[in-house]
């Protein structure tokens, strides 16, 4: 009888418990805020002293900046971003604003080549100078060959690949107006990082030139072949290298809100004593509100690369 009394009050404190809302309410999966950098596909060329220095060519190009510190804010809360969604270290990434869609490709198969000499003694600086050299090789070699009628346009099987190089011949007879053409520059994810869901009013993250001495330069060849335009670049000094960017967007459980920037490097540049001011035009060209995609994979190369200070 006893026995029977225990498990009637057992049963009735499981049906208690069952029965009771603990308060706790199971936290919402996060979206992924992603951000954006496009160059200007029109922003191609500059006129320093009569000499006219453009992107045309198969010298690589570069206008390194510096990116980081990102946030984004509901009001006075923020979610810090971070580089990529593979990562949970903020830290600053160096991109090339003048960097092609097809350089990528012929960089990453660089890198491959270069990462598996185990003889290379590894710096940042001595890659990316020994990339450029290679990109500029391989697009040289390629306009060379189309001159010399070894080959013909249809050969070279990569489009924009095809597109560039026809691009620098037509520049170099002067047989098309530099104005007219469009550069198909890379598209640069500055940040990718995974946060709560929500609807949120501001963007602020950090656009500056780089502190290395390599990397602050801008170099562009003239049109002519007899020069380059390289020069330091650097803000003022009065200026704050954090952005504060007003722009809505939402977050939504396990989907991607893109926003993207638009930047005009060559337009944003003036003279200033030995070197030039970097005005940063950085304006917001459009918002993807919550869709389904999957995180961008980093780069076996340059990204890795970005993260070594």
């Amino acid at each position: 009888m006893i026995r029977k009394i225990k498990t009637i009050i057992v049963l009735g404190i499981l049906l208690v418990i069952a029965g009771c809302d603990n308060g706790v309410e199971v936290s919402p999966q996060p979206g992924l805020i992603r951000v954006v950098l496009e160059t200007a596909d029109d922003n191609t060329f500059i006129v320093e002293r009569g000499d006219t220095s453009a992107v045309f060519t198969p010298t690589y190009c570069e206008f390194y900046i510096s990116t980081g510190q990102g946030s984004a804010f509901q009001g006075e809360n923020f979610s810090i971003l971070f580089p990529h969604a593979f990562t949970t270290q903020q830290y600053d990434t160096y991109t090339n604003l003048l960097e092609m869609n097809f350089h990528t490709k012929i960089g990453d198969e660089f890198g491959k080549i270069y990462f598996a000499d185990t003889t290379n003694i590894f710096s940042k600086e001595d890659f990316t100078e020994k990339r450029k050299n290679y990109i500029t090789k391989y697009v040289r070699d390629l306009r060379n060959d189309i001159l010399y009628g070894n080959i013909t346009y249809n050969d070279i099987e990569d489009v924009e690949l095809r597109e560039f190089v026809k691009q620098t011949i037509d520049v170099s007879n002067g047989t098309v107006e530099l104005g007219s053409l469009k550069a198909n520059y890379k598209r640069n994810v500055v940040f990718e990082s995974y946060t709560p869901p929500g609807n949120y009013d501001s963007l602020k993250f950090s656009v500056s030139i780089p502190n290395s001495s390599y990397f602050r330069k801008i170099r562009i060849p003239s049109i002519t072949g007899t020069g380059e335009f390289e020069n330091d670049l650097q803000i003022a000094n009065d200026e704050n290298s954090i952005m504060n960017f007003d722009v809505k967007f939402e977050v939504e459980e396990g989907k991607v809100t893109e926003i993207v920037f638009k930047i005009s490097p060559l337009e944003s540049i003036s003279r200033f004593l030995d070197s030039y001011l970097f005005d940063r035009k950085v304006e917001v060209l459009e918002v993807k509100n919550a869709f389904e995609d999957n995180p961008v994979k980093p780069s076996d190369v340059m990204n890795f690369l970005n993260g070594i200070e």
